[in-house]
């Protein structure tokens, strides 16, 4: 099986003294895992940050076998915000999420545009921008609330039907609310711990 599409680095585990087992979210292939030969190498360094954006090229002997993957860094994206902690953290949740909840070998174009859309437009407003960027994943995956669900429609702020209202913090905090909702229903069974959560709480206090 050979294939070349393009994708987001989101996770990294060691394999062998020299090589790893990358994750990546791609365009045309969704979640796809393989390793880098020589992928602990000083050459690899810098191009295998969580969020760089790469070039693919992937080799398997069979459909169902784990793979190789060739790579070719397109945009280095995270050490943009080493020195911004709020930003960083931001940026660390996405990629926290997306190495968790994707089915793999699925394809999500959408959700990989938005991904990438997300990304390239992440300084201006990236709280905004990512508690809806997570509530629009978790629905384009299927597992949007429903009338059945505990949330009252009430209580659903009104940026989630319009995009370009006015909102306070409170607002971000009630949409990553929902977000937990639907975690803690479809969820549950994986006994997924989103960590970062309560690190993200903390930013609506130092505002």
């Amino acid at each position: 099986m050979i294939w070349t599409d393009e994708g987001y680095l989101v996770k990294i585990i060691n394999y062998s003294e020299n090589s790893i087992i990358a994750n990546f979210f791609t365009n045309n292939h969704g979640y796809y895992s393989g390793i880098i030969y020589g992928g602990n190498s000083k050459k690899y360094k810098n191009k295998l940050q969580i969020g760089n954006k790469l070039h693919l090229h992937y080799k398997s002997k069979t459909e169902d076998s784990l793979g190789y993957f060739n790579c070719e860094l397109l945009t280095s994206n995270g050490f943009l915000y080493f020195n911004d902690k709020k930003k960083l953290l931001i940026f660390n949740s996405i990629f926290e999420i997306s190495s968790k909840i994707f089915p793999e070998r699925q394809s999500f174009n959408k959700i990989y545009n938005s991904l990438d859309n997300l990304i390239n437009n992440f300084d201006e407003d990236p709280l905004k921008k990512f508690v809806l960027w997570e509530y629009d994943t978790l629905c384009d995956l299927g597992y949007g609330y429903d009338d059945q669900d505990n949330i009252k429609k009430s209580y659903i702020p009104s940026l989630l039907l319009d995009r370009k209202s006015d909102y306070i913090f409170n607002d971000l905090k009630n949409i990553l609310d929902i977000n937990k909702n639907i975690y803690d229903k479809q969820f549950h069974d994986k006994n997924i711990k989103f960590y970062y959560r309560n690190m993200l709480n903390t930013l609506f206090y130092n505002e």
